[in-house]
């Protein structure tokens, strides 16, 4: 069978700075200086094409004297005060919505030794030198005097899209249409306290030791359900949907799953698009694929979050006379 691509949810990020000064001659705290601030396309561009661990990406907090407005393509600031804080302590997963969480690191800064003028906050992912991934301007002028000690906590708040998905897999020659609807299962699941990994999406830097591209660190489990019933509410992989005699289940640690292939990465596209092929000898199923359960899987914590491809309407067929071919899109912000 022909490929066909199907758009997942996207991922929407945002952020903001808190940041107050403590005096240690006077004592006295100022007010807080609170700013949105925009991850830049540099963090993006450089995870969704590389396999470094992302928790360095947010590891240094800098000080910028420009005032000049954020662009998604900033890459440079101009750089004055102490040097650059490492991040000192991370703030647990706070659930603001049903969808959306935020976390938070805190930067501390050495003493002020001479004073600045300070109109723009950074974050970097090294001591000197390194990747530009967020920035913001400051509601006014930061003065920092001799003896100031200047806290930086920076949250990044993740909201994702629930709705259905939904469109036609054009599959077969000649072609014919599948339509489909996606719908989540266990959305919330990533960003409980409980899981070591989570999501690519969880922006908790513990929760990024597992995630690496270019597949996520994933270990991907499908299920096949001849069953063409599209559930309200699933919370489950495996059991969203009804059981029916001659249903696939299929994980890497039985030898059974598709092969996967991380397609290259498109500059500013923003998304990664990742190829399955079942194979003529896996996935198959008597009366053809009613709904093929995707769910993201972490070496400790089995299922963390997935998704519902339903074919209601037609299912698609898979025997032993065809090869199936289906790529994923994971995508922030679209």
């Amino acid at each position: 069978m022909t490929n066909s691509v199907i758009q997942m949810p996207g991922v929407k990020l945002a952020g903001h700075f808190v940041a107050q000064v403590y005096n240690i001659y006077t004592k006295k705290t100022s007010k807080e200086y609170i700013a949105d601030n925009r991850i830049l396309n540099g963090f993006f561009n450089t995870w969704f094409a590389g396999t470094a661990n992302a928790a360095n990406y947010f590891s240094h907090c800098a000080l910028d004297s420009s005032a000049a407005s954020v662009t998604p393509t900033d890459t440079t600031i101009t750089q004055v005060g102490p040097a650059r804080a490492a991040y000192t302590q991370e703030e647990p997963v706070v659930f603001t919505a049903p969808n959306q969480h935020r976390t938070g690191i805190q930067y501390v800064f050495a003493m002020v030794t001479a004073p600045v003028a300070v109109n723009s906050l950074a974050i970097f992912s090294a001591s000197s030198g390194g990747l530009l991934v967020a920035r913001a301007n400051l509601p006014a002028t930061l003065n920092l005097i001799i003896g100031d000690i200047l806290t930086v906590k920076h949250y990044v708040t993740a909201t994702i899209d629930l709705s259905d998905r939904t469109g036609v897999l054009v599959l077969g020659t000649p072609p014919e249409n599948y339509p489909y609807t996606m719908r989540w299962i266990n959305p919330e699941g990533p960003f409980e306290a409980t899981f070591n990994h989570g999501t690519p999406w969880n922006l908790n830097t513990g929760a990024f030791g597992g995630i690496v591209q270019p597949h996520f660190g994933y270990n991907d489990r499908f299920f096949i359900r001849q069953d063409q019933t599209l559930p309200t509410n699933p919370q489950s992989d495996s059991g969203a949907v009804p059981s029916t005699a001659g249903d696939v289940s299929m994980s890497t640690a039985n030898g059974n799953n598709p092969s996967r292939t991380s397609l290259p990465y498109v500059m500013d596209s923003f998304y990664r698009d990742v190829e399955y092929v079942f194979p003529y000898n896996i996935g198959n199923a008597p009366l053809g694929i009613g709904n093929l359960v995707f769910g993201m899987v972490d070496s400790t914590n089995g299922i963390s979050a997935g998704f519902l491809i339903n074919f209601a309407s037609l299912r698609v067929p898979k025997d032993n006379t065809k090869e199936f071919r289906i790529t994923l899109r994971f995508a922030w912000g679209v």
